[in-house]
Formats: structure tokens, C-alpha cells, sequence
């Protein structure tokens, strides 16, 4: 399965948004067909694996991969709050592909904060 970091930005700022410290294991998880719970919970896995989440693992004994947010971290918080602003992440996601580049955690980590700067010349978005 391939990460769509879109998909997996939506999940964090969805944690992020709601108002409970500790989400219930399916709070946040959609209704939808065997394949889009899937992505949901390779997406949670990620955002997980990255340090942005904690988790809960509620993969059963066939090994089926069953992650379902349960909080941000401080990583989670810090990510979305340096990195991307809210209201700005297509303008980000807008300067990094002009610029050649790929649209991934790491290319966002290295030039966003740059980036940001330039975009807002000294008048920073509110986090």
C-alpha cells in the first residue's frame, strides 16, 4: 500500500481537533469497505510509526494490521504546529511540487519552516 500523506495529515489534524486527550480505539475511524479501513489503519500505523501518534493495536490473530488513534504526542503537536499551520498546507504542498519536489513528512520537516517564513514575509499564521 502506498502512503497518501494527504490522507494521513487528515487523520493527524483530526486527533488533533478533537477534544478528548484519549480517543476511544474507534472514535475516529470511518465507516467504509474492506479496503478503505485498510488505508485508515496502514495510515494510523504510519502516523505511529512516525512518533506523530500513539495508537491503539487491535490487530487480531490473523495478524490483520488494526491501528485506531489514540492520542497525539508532542511530536503530533509539534509537527502540525511548525511544519503546517493550519489553513496553509496547500500552499505548501503548491511550493514544494513547483520546486520539484516530493510531497512527503521529510521534504515538509526540511524546507516548511523556510517555506512558511517566505510565504508570510513576517506575518506568520496563528497556529
Amino acid at each position: 500500500m502506498n502512503l497518501d500523506l494527504d490522507y494521513a495529515l487528515d487523520i493527524l489534524q483530526k486527533v488533533a481537533d478533537s477534544k478528548k486527550a484519549i480517543l476511544d480505539p474507534d472514535e475516529l475511524t470511518p465507516s467504509g469497505s474492506d479496503e478503505e479501513m485498510e488505508k485508515y489503519w496502514y495510515h494510523c500505523w504510519l502516523l505511529c510509526q512516525e512518533g506523530l501518534i500513539e495508537a491503539w493495536d487491535r490487530r487480531n490473530l490473523g495478524n490483520r494490521l488494526e491501528y485506531h488513534p489514540k492520542t497525539l504526542t508532542w511530536a503530533g503537536h509539534d509537527f502540525l504546529r511548525t511544519y503546517l499551520p493550519k489553513g496553509i498546507r496547500e500552499k505548501v504542498k503548491e511550493a514544494v511540487h513547483s520546486h520539484g519536489l516530493g510531497w512527503s513528512f521529510t521534504t515538509v520537516k526540511t524546507i516548511g519552516p523556510e517555506l512558511i517564513r517566505q510565504l508570510f514575509m513576517g506575518n506568520p499564521p496563528t497556529p
